[in-house]
């Protein structure tokens, strides 16, 4: 195998503190932090790593997977789930041949295996007690979806790693686009090779589907389900997508927000101007990027300022941005707060 190492560096004096090899041959992507101390890496398997021990445990499970593509080798990443921590002692990680519970140490509590051409990029979630892996039934190539493995979802018994039932969804999809849980139910967005899209609710006690909602011709697909990230004002406050009035469900595509009830029926709509996607807090303010600014706002939800960058990283007492081939680093004191008498002004304008 291709070989190299993870390593710390001292950014401050460049000085080697600790290297560890790993196998490289699907490359190390970050994967997660388990606690202050421990970052989770995938690639041949999963790695944990103690970031101040410099120690490394790793779990033998098949997260890439490769194949032929027009009688041409490429390479699929993404054969695995995400990280589901239940406490501070337990984990859960699907890969392509099994799911898994793990303590933070990566010793192993329980595993199931599963068929080794039936998993792709999969998905966990807990929700009232139940376990749930979602597997998509597709993993990305090169900017490029690639159909892998079986559409289907199952339930786990969370302590022993039982599963209670599987529900295949190949009479329904092709594909899972997404996935969501709440509240003992599962939510998922199906899609056709010839993208016909669905979105499907199903009872997470038996597997029993109970509402769907089959996307019309001229639709616009959707992109995924809404978490509970994503605010718009109402009455001078913020509130968040998923608490308005009886919205049980919240879809986006590349126009704004569909609004959904519990029998998945479409009951209003926001475009994307109107969003705004919760990020980080900073100083006793909140931080929403906002179309392509960063706008800040008090406990007051009164708007406070506005920073022309996409993307900011909340670091102690700093903000850092990149915009163009320049490093922005910022504290508090340097915010282009607005003035109150400003406020006034623009109000007496009116």
């Amino acid at each position: 195998g291709h070989y190299g190492s993870v390593q710390k560096i001292n950014l401050n004096t460049g000085e080697l503190i600790w290297k560890k090899e790993a196998n490289l041959d699907y490359g190390l992507k970050a994967h997660g932090v388990l606690h202050d101390s421990t970052v989770l890496f995938v690639g041949a398997g999963l790695r944990g790593v103690n970031v101040n021990k410099g120690s490394m445990w790793t779990l033998d499970i098949k997260t890439d997977e490769s194949g032929y593509i027009d009688y041409k080798k490429k390479l699929y990443v993404g054969v695995y789930s995400n990280v589901l921590k239940e406490d501070s002692t337990a984990m859960y990680f699907a890969g392509g041949d099994r799911i898994v519970k793990l303590n933070v140490d990566g010793s192993l509590v329980w595993q199931y295996e599963f068929p080794s051409d039936m998993m792709s990029k999969s998905h966990i979630g807990l929700s009232k007690g139940y376990l749930v892996l979602v597997n998509h039934g597709f993993t990305y190539g090169s900017n490029y979806l690639v159909p892998i493995g079986e559409p289907f979802f199952s339930v786990f018994d969370r302590n022993t790693g039982a599963r209670r039932y599987v529900c295949n969804c190949n009479k329904y999809t092709d594909f899972i686009i997404d996935a969501i849980e709440d509240d003992g139910y599962l939510y998922m967005l199906f899609q056709k090779k010839h993208s016909e899209q669905m979105i499907s609710k199903f009872r997470m006690i038996d597997g029993m589907m109970i509402a769907k909602y089959a996307l019309k011709a001229g639709d616009e697909n959707f992109l995924g389900f809404v978490n509970s990230d994503i605010y718009v004002k109402r009455d001078s406050a913020f509130v968040r997508l998923n608490s308005i009035d009886t919205t049980d469900l919240c879809m986006y595509n590349k126009n704004g927000v569909v609004l959904f009830d519990q029998r998945l029926q479409p009951k209003g709509t926001f475009k994307e101007d109107d969003l705004y996607f919760y990020k980080d807090e900073y100083g006793g303010l909140r931080l929403f990027q906002h179309q392509d600014k960063i706008v800040l706002f008090d406990a007051n939800d009164r708007e406070v300022a506005t920073l022309d960058f996409e993307k900011v990283l909340v670091a102690e007492s700093e903000l850092y941005s990149i915009k163009g081939n320049a490093l922005y680093v910022m504290n508090k004191a340097q915010i282009p707060f607005v003035k109150e008498e400003d406020e006034i002004t623009e109000e007496s304008d009116k």
